[in-house]
């Protein structure tokens, strides 16, 4: 019953507490920032399906550099 009532020990102890933790806190909210800016961008430029297009376009590369056995890099 202790979290619901200290919500400060079991939500925000475990990211001070150890420094990997912190790294990854930071890193996702750098992630989610920054996504978001450029998510926002993209839409409003009227650019959302060319991520989309590009994407489709290499999947057909990489299957076949799949089928052949050879590195899927050289297929996108």
């Amino acid at each position: 019953v202790e979290f619901l009532t200290d919500p400060t020990t079991w939500w925000i102890e475990p990211f001070t507490s150890d420094g990997s933790m912190r790294n990854a806190l930071l890193t996702a909210l750098l992630a989610v920032v920054s996504t978001s800016v450029i998510g926002t961008w993209v839409v409003l430029r009227g650019m959302s399906f060319l991520g989309d297009a590009l994407a489709h376009g290499v999947m057909p590369g990489i299957a076949v550099a799949f089928i052949l056995g050879v590195d899927t890099h050289l297929g996108a």
